[in-house]
């Protein structure tokens, strides 16, 4: 799959020159408290979709972590909610440095991201699955169900965001290619899909149907309440340590969101985004996998079985409707558990447009959609 991006589409441009000097005023401010001892970059942090500065400095013995990217304006504000700040599982910015809006300090936090500790040929299975369990488990605990509101919901906002994700994707991509064939994107997204997974066939709607119906299934399964979340609650956003672990993205957070994004945003990493991640980064994966696309006459065909060569592939579902389970009756909310199986889908079509520039990653991401409704399919429509 080739994908040709609209001539009047235009790259984000990010001043890069503006967030360097950024940077210097706050080194600057900095090496005051450390009576001018200088300063060391010690890692540079590049993955991830955002472009800016993201960079572990030493100043004497002591670490920071300094952050200057888009929507970090968003964040400092986030961070000085009363349901973030002071919360074991978050770290607390540091004032008196964050002397520009877009401008984030940290404490260093010294460990590894979860992502690569699940993720790791030296890890046990088993302390893998404690390690998932224990952070669900903390997070629910002392963040998930915090500051729930009964009676409220954002489902206006949810379908908004959905189509507008959708109508981002018409409006920007001119053209697909596929088996030597040029498709204009409004039919691509409108052709019927036949897909293979691991011996399972699904016939199932175009992406534009697929888009339709779950935003007529939110509604079905609104929430009963809203409470705080991340929404980007993803094991590349979380540092693991041996005294715990630390959430250190919080561009994205509500403090009146729905806590099934997080949870399915969680679960869509394990089971099929860590791919993209991974080849994003540039980081070697042993199990790649190549969808395959074609184009028969007006209908898409897809074949490909994304948890091929994944660990969790027997487990994540054992996990996820345990832990689903048992968040819904806390809450008392048991639409939670379809809610989350429904954010699967809406993840992987915002992680299209966002990537809609890394080529060799396309046909991965639409076929993590494709595979997210054929999960719908089987566990709500086919009920």
């Amino acid at each position: 799959m080739i994908i040709t991006l609209k001539k009047t589409a235009q790259e984000q441009v990010i001043v890069n020159k503006l967030y360097e000097e950024l940077f210097k005023s706050t080194i600057d401010i900095i090496v005051e408290d450390f009576r001018g001892s200088g300063y060391r970059i010690i890692k540079e942090y590049t993955r991830g979709a955002s472009l800016g500065i993201k960079r572990a400095v030493l100043f004497d013995e002591t670490k920071f972590f300094i952050k200057i990217v888009e929507k970090v304006a968003r964040e400092n504000q986030v961070y000085d909610n009363r349901f973030y700040r002071d919360n074991k599982i978050f770290l607390n910015k540091i004032e008196k440095y964050c002397f520009h809006p877009g401008v984030l300090v940290l404490p260093f936090y010294e460990g590894k991201c979860l992502d690569e500790f699940l993720f790791s040929s030296t890890t046990s299975l088993s302390n893998k699955i404690g390690k998932i369990q224990y952070i669900l488990n903390t997070t629910l605990d002392l963040f998930w169900l915090q500051n729930i509101k009964r009676g409220n919901n954002n489902l206006i906002w949810a379908e908004n965001y959905i189509k507008g994700r959708m109508d981002s994707l018409i409006n920007d991509i001119d053209s697909i290619e596929i088996d030597d064939k040029t498709i204009p994107a409004a039919d691509f997204l409108s052709m019927s899909v036949r897909y293979l997974s691991a011996g399972k066939k699904y016939d199932l709607p175009p992406i534009k149907k697929m888009v339709e119906d779950v935003i007529i299934l939110f509604y079905n399964y609104r929430p009963q309440f809203t409470s705080c979340v991340t929404a980007d609650f993803q094991p590349p956003n979380i540092i693991t340590s041996d005294d715990g672990f630390k959430h250190i993205d919080l561009s994205n957070s509500e403090a009146n969101g729905d806590i099934a994004i997080d949870i399915g945003k969680f679960f869509n990493f394990i089971t099929r985004f860590y791919r993209v991640s991974f080849l994003r980064d540039g980081v070697k994966l042993g199990n790649a996998l190549k969808p395959i696309f074609k184009v028969n006459q007006h209908n898409l065909s897809l074949e490909i079985d994304i948890a091929k060569g994944n660990n969790f592939k027997n487990v994540a579902p054992y996990i996820e409707e345990r832990f689903a389970l048992k968040a819904a009756s806390l809450s008392g909310d048991f639409h939670l558990i379809d809610r989350i199986t429904l954010y699967k889908f809406v993840v992987n079509l915002i992680t299209i447009r966002r990537h809609l520039n890394y080529r060799g990653l396309q046909d991965l991401l639409f076929a993590n959609l494709i595979d997210s409704y054929a999960e719908i399919y089987d566990k709500i429509l086919n009920i």
